[in-house]
C-alpha cells in the first residue's frame, strides 16, 4: 500500500522518486483521516439529534480542516505556510462537535 523505501531507491528518475514520496504523503494523510473519522461520524450524529445545523456547521468546519491537512501533508513545495499545520481547524469543529453531544446529553439528562 506504500512505496517502500527499496522502490524509491531504485526509481530511475528524481521526479519518479518525488512521485513515489508524494505518494506515501497521500497515503499516510488518508490513513490519518480514516482514523479520525471513526470517531467524527458518530458525534456528528449523536449531535445532529438535538442540534443538526450546528452539528452541519461545525461538520463542515471539520471537513475543510481535514481537506487542508490532506492537501498541506502532499505540498510538495512546502513553502512558508504551508504544510498540515493548517488543517488544525478541523479541531475547531470536532471540539464542537463534542460540545454539541455534551448539551444533548444534559439536556436528556435533566428531561
Amino acid at each position: 500500500m506504500f512505496a517502500s523505501a527499496e522502490q524509491i531507491a531504485a526509481a530511475e528518475t528524481e521526479e519518479r522518486r518525488k512521485a513515489l514520496y508524494l505518494f506515501n504523503c497521500a497515503q499516510r494523510a488518508h490513513y490519518n483521516f480514516l482514523e479520525n473519522y471513526v470517531f467524527a461520524l458518530p458525534v456528528l450524529l449523536v449531535g445532529g439529534v438535538s442540534y443538526p445545523r450546528a452539528a452541519a456547521a461545525f461538520g463542515l468546519v471539520w471537513s475543510v480542516g481535514r481537506a487542508m491537512y490532506a492537501v498541506g501533508y502532499t505540498n510538495p513545495a512546502k513553502e512558508k505556510g504551508s504544510g498540515r499545520h493548517r488543517g488544525g481547524l478541523q479541531y475547531i469543529g470536532i471540539l464542537g462537535l463534542v460540545g454539541l453531544v455534551a448539551k444533548t446529553a444534559y439536556d436528556l439528562l435533566m428531561s
